[in-house]
């Protein structure tokens, strides 16, 4: 499969919503990877993804048992389906994660807080849509994609 066939193929994929800010944050990322133009008129494929609640755990602590640092952890379970059949072609999951400082002010902690799980959904879009690249480069499409619903 060439890049470009590749391309048409993942900007073929619709999107599901996503549950949650956290989520709305993903769909967003997998949007800007997968398809940065626009959503697909004419979809071929359709991928559901659901988040895990986030897995909090203290990194740094202090002599008096407080935390100084905490490591946060989302999985991404997610199916490719073809569209419009519903035929299950992939699923799988991926895990990332981020850390961040607890800080004198309770605001600031709460902006590291929300910065690390940010970065995160960027993680777990761009490995996802690389992963989706990679099942794409070996499965094999038996019809084209139309280059003009695929713009």
């Amino acid at each position: 499969m060439s890049g470009k066939q590749l391309t048409q193929h993942l900007r073929s994929i619709f999107i599901d919503e996503i549950a949650n800010r956290e989520g709305q944050i993903l769909r967003q990322s997998l949007a800007n990877n997968l398809t940065p133009y626009g959503e697909p008129d004419n979809p071929r494929y359709r991928l559901s993804v659901r988040l895990s609640a986030a897995s909090i755990a203290q990194q740094g602590v202090q002599k008096d048992n407080l935390a100084t640092r905490y490591v946060m952890g989302f999985t991404a379970y997610y199916t490719l389906y073809s569209y419009p059949d519903n035929k299950k072609l992939l699923s799988d999951r991926t895990i990332a994660q981020s850390s961040y400082d607890v800080q004198l002010s309770p605001y600031a902690t709460d902006v590291a807080e929300r910065f690390a799980k940010e970065r995160i959904m960027k993680i777990l879009g761009d490995d996802i849509a690389l992963r989706l690249a990679a099942f794409f480069k070996s499965y094999s499409v038996t019809e084209p994609v139309d280059d003009k619903a695929a713009q």
